[in-house]
């Protein structure tokens, strides 16, 4: 019960994170400047690292001794070197951990679907709303929020089929600790499998996640469809 707690609580956050911070990224980007193919390029980065090359490179930041981020809040005298905080030994962050991490190499691809879901858009509806007079704020809300629509479905619905089979990150950085206070279904799923060897109870769970994979895609479309009529 915990691991599906966990599960939906890491979905929702991460899933809302990266829509606000992915789409504010593609507004900025969606406008000509100079150097704008090197910084497109720059923030698609941590989306191309590898999961497991992702996972121990957050887990040596935030190292308890070591890491950079408590030597800034140190610096910044937020935090004492006696009483550091422990992102990943804590029942409280542990989970956050995970789930910034997860913002930090995903957020580009949301920004990568709705940057090419804004190109999209014909220049014809812009010039209408401007001859209406409408502001930045109608013209987004009425303008290119609906006819952005397409796109903000498919990089939601693809993000969080992939955010309920987290898995690496769990398992690299915390490993389900402290406690299960960072254990999530698919984790769950492997240590009852292959740690405790409950192979039918793990495949049952397996089955339970598809499951909820399976409804949310379809209540999710189901939705989306009625929206556009």
């Amino acid at each position: 019960m915990i691991a599906i707690i966990n599960t939906f609580i890491f979905v929702a956050s991460t899933i809302t994170i990266q829509f606000f911070f992915g789409l504010a990224l593609a507004l900025v980007l969606n406008r000509s400047f100079r150097g704008r193919s090197f910084v497109v390029a720059a923030v698609l980065l941590p989306m191309m690292i590898v999961p497991v090359a992702t996972g121990y490179i957050w887990w040596m930041l935030y190292d308890v001794s070591y890491g950079p981020f408590n030597y800034i809040l140190e610096a910044a005298r937020l935090t004492t070197h006696e009483a550091p905080i422990k992102w990943l030994a804590d029942p409280s962050l542990s989970l956050l951990g995970v789930i910034i991490t997860d913002c930090w190499q995903y957020a580009p691809f949301m920004m990568l679907v709705l940057l090419a879901g804004l190109q999209s858009i014909p220049v014809e509806p812009y010039e209408a709303a401007q001859i209406d007079g409408a502001g930045r704020w109608q013209t987004f809300r009425h303008v290119t929020f609906p006819l952005l629509r397409s796109a903000i479905a498919v990089a939601i619905l693809i993000r969080t089929i992939d955010a309920f089979k987290i898995f690496d990150l769990v398992y690299l950085m915390t490993y389900g600790g402290p406690g299960t206070s960072s254990e999530v279904a698919s984790f769950y799923t492997y240590l009852n499998g292959f740690r405790f060897f409950r192979m039918g109870y793990a495949s049952a769970l397996s089955y339970v996640i598809l499951l909820i994979v399976t409804l949310f895609t379809t209540i999710f479309l189901r939705f989306l469809r009625r929206a556009e009529r």
